[in-house]
C-alpha cells in the first residue's frame, strides 16, 4: 500500500520499525511542513497539499489523533482513508484462527470478546465467566487478539473455544457477519466499545465494564479518543450494560448520559489453599498483589509498617506484580529498611507458592473497581485489608470479615496491622467469615447465576427493541 505518514515526532520515531515492509511511505504530512521541508529523504506536505499525492491511506502517527482526523476530514479526505497507527497494524493482521473448539452442548452459543488473555483482572474476568457458563452446559467461544499459553491450557482443559482475531477491536462488517452465528455476545471491558456498538446492530450484546476513572489510569480517555466515532451514548441504546461494582458504575455514568443496567462482580474458581495459622508463627507476611504504581499504594504499606512498635514477631512485606512506575519502585527501595521483597510478575505455580506463605492480603489502592487479590484472599480464608476506594470494600464489614480503612490514612492502616500482629491467632472467626463472603458472592456458580439472568434480559431487550 502507498502510505502518507502524518507526524514526524516522537510517536513516529518510537513506532516506525513496526510499519510493514510491504507498504511504501510516499511522503510525510505535518502542520509544520514549511519549517521541516523534508524528512528521512521524503517530502513533507502540509495537510492542505495532500490531494497532490497518490496514496491508499494516511496513517496518523501522533497522539492528537482525534483533532488530526477532524482536520483531514474538514479538508475533504475520506474518513475511510484515515487510520490511526494501532488500527493500521490491526488491519494488516486481519485474520481468524480457531485454536480451540468449544465442547458445550447447549442450545445457546455464547461469544465472549475481550482484551488479550493475560493474567490481569479484566482478562481473567472473561476467562472465569467462560468457565462458569461452560460448566452450565453453554457452548462458549472466547475471541481475543492473543492469549497467554498458560491461559490457553486452562481453556483447553475446560472445553472452551478460542478464536484468535489479531485485528480486535477494529472489526468490520465481515467480522459482524461471522459473529452473527452466536445467540449473544458478552463484550468485556470498555476498550471494546467499537465491538460492542457494531455487534449490537445484529446480535444481543451484554457489555461488562471494569474500568476505573482517568484520575490514575487513562482507559476511558485513551479509548474515547481512539474510538471517538463511538463515543456517543445514543449508540449504546441497544446494549445491556453491566458494571463490576458501584465504583465502575459511577465512573461510566459520570461520562455518559446512560445508566448502567446492572451490577455483578467477578467470580473465581475455588482453588483455595489451607491457611490455618499455627501458634508458633514467628514471621507475619503481608502482601499486596498488583502493578507497582502510586495508585496502588504500596509505599503507604511500607510507611505504615514503619510505625509498628514492640513487635514480638518479624514482619515481611511481599510486593507481587509488574513494575508500572520505575520512579515509584525507586522510592520503595530507598524508603525501606524493612524486609520488603519485590517479587515481580509470577507465573501460576509461583503465585500459588507465594499464596501459601501470605498471612494478610492488603489492597492499598486509591481507586480500584473491585480487587481480585482480596477476592482470592477471601477464598483462601486470609485476613484481608482494603481501602474504602475499592469495589471490594462494599462486601467487607470492618473488623468482621476483614478490615477497611480510608485510602491514604497510614496511621489507621498501621493500627490495623498492629492489631493483626497482636491477635493473629485469635482471628479464626474473621477468616471463616471472609471465606463465607467468597462463597456468597464470588464463586463461579454465583457468577453463572448472574450472567444467566443477564443473558435472558439482554436477549429479551434486544428482541423487544427490534420488534418495535
Amino acid at each position: 500500500m502507498k502510505l502518507l505518514i502524518f507526524g514526524t515526532g516522537k510517536f513516529y520515531q518510537k513506532k516506525k520499525q513496526e510499519l510493514l515492509d510491504t507498504d511504501k511511505i510516499e511522503a510525510f504530512v505535518d502542520n509544520r511542513a514549511n519549517e521541516i521541508g523534508s524528512f528521512e529523504d521524503k517530502k513533507v506536505y502540509h495537510p492542505n497539499e495532500i490531494k497532490k499525492v497518490a496514496f491508499d491511506y494516511i496513517i496518523v502517527m501522533a497522539t492528537d489523533y482525534k483533532n488530526i482526523r477532524e482536520q483531514l476530514h474538514n479538508i475533504g479526505i475520506d474518513d475511510s482513508k484515515i487510520l490511526d497507527f494501532e488500527e493500521y497494524i490491526s488491519i494488516s493482521k486481519r485474520a481468524f484462527q480457531r485454536i480451540l473448539v468449544a465442547k458445550g452442548n447447549s442450545f445457546k452459543k455464547i461469544l465472549v470478546i475481550s482484551e488479550p488473555l493475560l493474567f490481569n483482572g479484566g482478562a481473567m474476568a472473561a476467562v472465569n465467566a467462560s468457565l462458569a457458563l461452560t460448566r452450565r452446559g453453554y457452548s462458549v467461544d472466547i475471541t481475543v487478539a492473543h492469549a497467554d499459553s498458560a491461559i490457553i491450557e486452562i481453556l483447553r482443559n475446560a472445553g472452551i473455544g478460542l478464536i484468535i482475531c489479531p485485528h480486535l477491536p477494529y472489526i468490520n462488517q465481515d467480522d459482524v457477519d461471522i459473529f452473527c452465528d452466536y445467540d449473544i455476545a458478552l463484550v468485556n471491558v470498555f476498550p471494546m466499545i467499537r465491538v460492542a456498538c457494531e455487534l449490537s446492530k445484529r446480535v444481543p450484546v451484554l457489555w461488562w465494564l471494569h474500568e476505573s476513572s482517568d484520575k490514575y489510569n487513562y482507559f476511558y480517555k485513551n479509548t474515547r479518543q481512539k474510538h471517538y466515532r463511538y463515543d456517543n451514548a445514543s449508540l449504546f441504546n441497544n446494549i445491556r450494560i453491566a458494571a463490576v461494582s458501584t465504583i465502575a458504575k459511577n465512573v461510566f455514568e459520570s461520562i455518559y448520559e446512560r445508566k448502567i443496567d446492572c451490577i455483578f462482580p467477578v467470580g473465581i474458581n475455588d482453588e483455595s489453599l489451607s491457611s490455618k495459622e499455627e501458634a508458633d508463627v514467628s514471621t507475619i507476611v503481608f502482601a499486596t498483589l498488583g502493578t507497582v504504581a502510586p495508585a496502588k499504594g504500596q509505599l503507604d504499606v511500607i510507611n505504615a509498617i514503619k510505625l509498628l512498635k514492640n513487635n514480638q514477631k518479624e514482619v515481611e512485606y511481599k510486593i507481587i506484580g509488574a513494575i508500572g512506575d520505575d520512579d515509584y519502585e525507586k522510592k520503595i527501595k530507598e524508603s525501606s529498611e524493612l524486609q520488603v521483597s519485590l517479587e515481580g510478575v509470577l507465573n501460576r505455580d509461583e503465585l500459588v507458592a507465594q499464596r501459601k506463605k501470605i498471612n494478610v492480603v492488603i489492597c492499598a489502592s486509591y481507586e480500584e473497581t473491585l480487587c481480585l487479590s482480596v477476592v482470592e484472599g477471601m477464598m483462601d480464608s486470609k485476613i484481608c485489608i482494603t481501602t474504602d476506594e475499592t469495589g471490594i470494600a462494599e462486601y467487607i464489614e470492618d473488623g468482621v470479615n476483614g478490615f477497611v480503612y480510608k485510602a491514604g490514612d497510614i496511621n489507621t492502616l498501621a493500627k490495623k496491622l498492629q492489631y493483626i500482629i497482636n491477635h493473629l491467632n485469635e482471628l479464626d472467626d474473621m477468616r471463616e467469615k471472609a471465606r463465607d463472603t467468597y462463597e456468597k458472592y464470588f464463586t463461579l456458580d454465583i457468577l453463572a447465576d448472574n450472567i444467566e439472568r443477564e443473558i435472558e434480559l439482554t436477549i429479551d431487550n434486544y428482541t423487544n427493541h427490534h420488534n418495535m
